[in-house]
């Protein structure tokens, strides 16, 4: 069976403005994205960001996942009651109540939800900065 043979609905769907929304991360492949501006090329896939490099393509890798990696080298460290911070891997949808990654022109948006928690983690380059931007939101929906 060819990947285009494969029923897209049980995947995901075209949204308005240009935007297609996974929901699942369980994909017969890899599902690349990237944005760009002059100064840098950011690679997102299902698992979250992948790869990096600034000045493209003749400068520095600023991060890459390993050949044998699954998950985003990103994640984001939360304080909680415990002592030290946690590391919360924020793009895993493996095994949650809820996963969509949405791929819109302007920023990917991946929203995972888990116990009464709601995390969202937007992803967005600069017009014009050797950057990448993410911002965490994280929503607490229970009592």
């Amino acid at each position: 069976m060819k990947l285009a043979d494969l029923p897209l609905e049980n995947y995901g769907s075209f949204q308005e403005g240009a935007s297609f929304e996974l929901k699942t991360q369980k994909l017969p492949a890899l599902w690349d994205y990237i944005y760009q501006n002059r100064e840098i090329l950011v690679r997102l896939d299902q698992f979250g960001l992948s790869y990096s490099q600034a000045h493209p393509p003749k400068d520095i890798i600023m991060f890459r996942r390993d050949r044998f990696e699954k998950m985003s080298v990103w994640t984001t460290c939360i304080k909680t009651d415990q002592p030290g911070t946690q590391p919360f891997y924020n793009f895993d949808g493996m095994n949650t109540e809820h996963y969509s990654a949405t791929y819109a022109p302007e920023k990917a948006v991946y929203t995972v939800k888990q116990d009464g928690v709601t995390v969202e983690t937007e992803i967005f380059v600069p017009s014009d900065l050797p950057a990448v931007a993410q911002k965490v939101t994280l929503t607490n929906t229970t009592d």
